[in-house]
């Protein structure tokens, strides 16, 4: 599947999870500053309390916090898909598994309007997205300002991929930070793409990247004034297509193992690519392939097997 299919695909499913949802276009959220969610609790007005929980997190969204809030998980349970329309925080703090079963559409779906009250920051702490091979994005953000993703496993997402960023015109800057986090035999891991001249400022720590039918993180700067800029750091990519793809952009690598991939642990075309402390081994196709980008290889202190295209620049950073 080309970039572009994937990215027509996934906005045609992800109106699809907004009725999946049941939820409106631009909930305003309600008045409280945090909710409860629980498998014992019910969706009805006032639910809120530890006591007197609500049953899912679109419910609570939609009705119980207010716009830069926190929805705090009491227990283990399916707490069903969420499209979130305003800041907020969703926080499982080791009660048991939460999940979000999506078996179409995607399993969180962000998209907040520029301006929105309330700011346009999202946390997602603890959750288990699961599209059981049949959903679209795990994550799929289309408007925020900063997202937080800790403590997650995504898997199972077959249209598109584990987490997509991919912001409409609405939302200049985006920032990202995903840590801790298991993304697992999904399309793509994690999709990233400016396409409407965004700027996207990302960080990857402690991310593993198993299993995709497609690439396992892959970048692309497609907007004419857009920019990326992502590090990827103590991170693990392997069993994918490429363990990583970057179309544009500026790129470092800390500690990414990026090894027995089914084509190449590393491969870039167009942009800049610094490897520090970074191991490429047993892809399919070869290790590292350079195409039109400055590849940067820091104190020569990565490990590569195999390089196919293109040539490794020793710098030295001061």
């Amino acid at each position: 599947m080309t970039r572009t299919s994937a990215f027509a695909l996934a906005t045609t499913l992800a109106l699809a999870s907004l009725a999946y949802c049941d939820a409106p276009a631009a909930a305003a959220g309600g008045t409280q500053p945090r909710a409860f969610v629980s498998s014992n609790g019910s969706d009805v007005p006032g639910c809120a309390s530890i006591i007197t929980p609500c049953r899912t997190f679109q419910y609570a969204h939609d009705n119980i916090v207010a716009p830069g809030g926190s929805i705090y998980v009491v227990n283990a349970a399916n707490y069903g898909q969420l499209v979130i329309t305003h800041a907020i925080s969703i926080i499982n703090d080791g009660s048991g598994t939460a999940t979000v079963l999506a078996t179409s559409g995607d399993g969180v779906d962000i998209n907040i309007p520029a301006g929105a009250t309330g700011g346009n920051k999202v946390l997602i702490k603890g959750l288990t997205i699961d599209g059981v091979g049949t959903g679209t994005d795990g994550i799929n953000v289309l408007g925020a300002t900063n997202l937080t993703v800790v403590n997650c496993t995504v898997t199972g997402f077959a249209a598109v991929g584990g987490v997509s960023i991919s912001p409409n015109a609405d939302t200049a800057t985006t920032n990202f930070w995903i840590v801790d986090t298991v993304i697992a035999n999904n399309n793509f891991g994690v999709f990233v793409e400016s396409i409407e001249n965004n700027t996207l400022i990302g960080t990857l720590n402690n991310v593993s990247v198993f299993g995709s039918a497609s690439n396992g993180i892959e970048a692309s700067n497609e907007g004419t004034n857009g920019t990326i800029t992502m590090t990827i750091e103590n991170s693990v990519l392997s069993g994918n297509q490429n363990g990583v793809s970057l179309t544009g952009g500026t790129y470092v690598a800390k500690n990414v193992n990026a090894s027995n991939n089914s084509n190449f642990g590393f491969f870039i075309s167009i942009g800049t690519l610094t490897l520090d402390r970074s191991t490429a081994q047993g892809n399919g196709k070869g290790d590292v392939s350079i195409s039109g980008g400055v590849f940067a290889n820091s104190y020569g202190n990565n490990s590569i097997g195999s390089i196919v295209a293109g040539s490794l620049t020793p710098i030295h950073l001061q």
